[in-house]
């Protein structure tokens, strides 16, 4: 059933001062879960956009890393800006991912 025909259905129920603001309720109860979904899906998708964007810069510093710092420099060096680079990658996934946890009130 579409959400929104619900909706409709709850505002327009009968059954007496009580049973239609109940249904009101319910009507307005589920449309603002609508919203709040609505609006996670959208910060969702603004992180993954932030993330393929990161491990793009990545990518590249890696490669930089690679061709110009390698030569150039110790190894161990060279595997340490490397493995930090990934880690910032991998924690910006873990925190996505992984989601922020509502605080009890």
């Amino acid at each position: 059933m579409n959400y929104k025909d619900l909706i409709e259905r709850l505002n327009n129920a009968a059954g007496g001062p009580a049973g239609r603001k109940m249904c009101q309720d319910a009507a307005k109860a589920i449309t603002d879960l609508l919203i709040r979904a609505e609006k996670a899906e959208r910060e969702r998708d603004a992180a993954v956009f932030d993330l393929l964007r990161a491990e793009e810069a990545a990518e590249e510093t890696n490669v930089l890393l690679d061709v110009e710092v390698h030569p150039a420099c110790d190894y161990s060096l060279y595997l340490a800006v490397h493995d930090s680079v990934s880690d910032i990658v991998n924690w910006e996934h873990d925190d996505v991912w992984r989601g922020h946890k509502e605080e009890k009130e």
